[in-house]
């Protein structure tokens, strides 16, 4: 078919085509037939000029000139044109490593991780001591879920370039997203040590810092934060998140509306605010968030405001508006997060197997742990353990530690390697570790006494393992309404990315299916040594349940556990609002509102 063969919208589909693989001579033949025929043609022109924008030119100033080009559309923010201008000058360049680097950030800002982590590889095959590159592809990796690739890529962005504080500060991200405190917080430090004023970093800090913690040096490194840079919107919502966890809750709300003032579409601050205000039916917020959630620009934001808006529809009576949200951003966290109830059931199988046959006899106490005296608050999430946990930590011989992520770290592994292997056996080698461990773990907490309590709710899967490696410790199972523990579980957002079960009705009864039954087996392996506390009695019979729980724990009684309320201290889960209060005794009520959506849920409970 010939060039006059073709019409306008065909001869300019066909030169665009042209351009993206390279045929720019081609290309530029074609829009010039179209001129010639038709001089007033204004696409064919355009697209003529962006050929002699690109035209081969040797390199050297020309080329850095149409790279510079290409970041400038990139920071604008136009990055479907920036990803085709990238894409010509590709064809054009396809050794230059700044470029593939370029791309790399656009498909990145499009949220397209797998292609950006290939064209920063590629840049990195190109120029191997590009440290900008290796510091991105650490940064695609992470988002990708591939922590241990994105460290290697932050190393080496730091061994090419030793002063690179961005990368530091990379580092010390994903070094907290697996909970690892103390290295992330040295990074952070590093980072601004060489970048003072790095407000960024100092947010990070803070964050690393108050889940360490450190409330005190928290807030210090937030207030540097917004020294440096007043507008962070992030450092507001975080230093609102530890006033919340302090019971300050008049401050908190005014950091996270502080956040929205300076950017009005933080979905985060949004999801926070929510969770402790009360919602009116006139509240415009309500319409606001609608909107947001409509042009927000991912499913990883979106998600947020629709747990934000089912909380602010039940608040006002909106039943069947607030369950569509809270279904709809349980489907998308859930497609987030890929999970599946296959590997928790594998999981739960192989602890059963572990301990099916004779298991290590337990370790006697030892100088290593000196006097300390754990008690493990333990069952499912939202059953009441934050409220036992503050109880006992209102006690003066008593430091509430919080849930400790170290004996999920440790066991999990060994579970996995005894999945992959087919060898379910354990001994004395695998139960010292587990003590060393979490000992050595411990002791970076620097522990004011000696009884503390470590209240991770899903150590419950870990009792075994737990009663075997520390026989002086307590096991305080916490009981609850199975409805209104999983209904409670489904309309929080969990930041936690090991809680994916929650996210789905149908697997929530699946999950406290496998809970209940690995409650029931470790009972049965350790009679008498688990003490169950009936949430529901807890909250009807307070001082009654207070002393039978304190005396289990070999603990004087003290009229102070029963203010627990008024107990000054941070509390990090979901409960840190109910726990600033005095018990309430309708919460394992709450479902029965929605007990006509519901169906899924029930089913699951009751399968055989």
């Amino acid at each position: 078919m010939s060039t006059k063969a073709l019409s306008v919208d065909q001869a300019l589909s066909r030169g665009r085509s042209l351009r993206k693989k390279g045929e720019i001579e081609e290309a530029r033949r074609l829009y010039e037939a179209v001129l010639e025929r038709f001089p007033n043609n204004r696409r064919a022109a355009e697209e003529l000029a962006r050929l002699h924008a690109v035209a081969p030119s040797g390199g050297g100033a020309a080329q850095e000139r149409q790279i510079e080009k290409l970041k400038a559309l990139y920071a604008e923010g136009r990055h479907d044109a920036a990803l085709e201008f990238g894409r010509t000058l590709l064809a054009l360049h396809p050794d230059d490593p700044t470029l593939h680097n370029v791309i790399g950030a656009i498909h990145s800002a499009r949220g397209h991780y797998y292609e950006a982590a290939q064209s920063y590889k590629r840049a990195i095959e190109l120029k191997p001591d590009y440290a900008h590159a290796h510091n991105n592809l650490g940064t695609a990796l992470k988002e990708l879920g591939q922590k241990q690739g994105a460290v290697v890529s932050y190393l080496l962005a730091l061994r090419h370039h030793p002063d690179y504080a961005e990368a530091y500060n990379n580092l010390g991200v994903v070094l907290a997203d697996s909970e690892e405190y103390e290295m992330a917080i040295r990074n952070y430090r590093k980072a601004i040590e060489l970048k003072p004023g790095y407000a960024t970093a100092y947010n990070n800090l803070g964050t690393a810092l108050r889940d360490f913690g450190r409330h005190d040096a928290a807030f210090e490194s937030y207030g540097k934060a917004l020294e440096a840079d007043p507008d962070l919107a992030s450092a507001h919502d975080n230093r609102g998140t530890l006033n919340r966890q302090l019971g300050r809750k008049r401050e908190a709300m005014a950091d996270y509306e502080t956040a929205l003032r300076i950017k009005p579409d933080f979905a985060g601050a949004h999801l926070n605010l929510s969770g402790i205000k009360r919602f009116k039916s006139d509240d415009p917020a309500i319409a606001r968030m609608e909107k947001l959630s409509v042009v927000t620009s991912g499913p990883g934001e979106k998600l947020l405001y629709d747990f934000a808006l089912g909380k602010a529809y039940d608040d006002i009576g909106e039943k069947e508006k607030a369950f569509d949200h809270y279904r709809e951003g349980n489907r998308l966290r859930k497609e987030e997060l890929g999970y599946k109830i296959e590997r928790d059931e594998a999981m739960f199988a192989a602890i059963r197997k572990m301990y099916g046959s004779a298991a290590p006899a337990p370790s006697s106490a030892s100088e290593e742990s000196g006097t300390l005296q754990p008690i493990f608050i333990l069952g499912m999430p939202r059953s009441g353990t934050t409220l036992t946990e503050q109880i006992l930590a209102s006690h003066s011989k008593v430091y509430g530690a919080g849930e400790l992520p170290f004996m999920g770290r440790i066991v999990t592994p060994i579970v996995e390697k005894a999945i992959a292997s087919g060898d379910y056996s354990i001994g004395t080698e695998i139960r010292d570790r587990i003590r060393a461990t979490y000992l050595s773990s411990l002791a970076e907490l620097e522990l004011p006494g000696t009884v503390f309590t470590d209240k991770m709710p899903l150590n419950f899967r870990f009792v075994g393992f737990i009663l075997d490696a520390f026989p002086e410790a307590k096991i305080v199972h916490l009981k609850r309404d199975p409805i209104a523990v999983c209904w409670s579980n489904f309309v929080r957002y969990f930041p936690a990315k090991g809680l994916g079960y929650a996210n789905d009705l149908t697997d929530l009864g699946l999950y406290y299916r496998l809970y209940t039954d690995l409650m029931a087996f470790w009972h049965a392996r350790y009679p008498g040594r688990i003490y169950d506390l009936q949430y529901e009695r807890l909250t009807e019979h307070q001082e009654e349940e207070t002393r039978k729980l304190l005396a289990y724990c070999g603990l004087p009684w003290e009229d102070r556990c029963l203010a627990f309320h008024e107990a000054e201290r941070a509390v990090l889960t979901a409960s840190n609002d109910q726990v600033r209060r005095k018990i309430y005794k309708g919460s394992s009520q709450a479902w029965r509102r929605y007990e006509d959506y519901l169906g899924p849920l029930f089913a699951a409970l009751k399968a055989s």
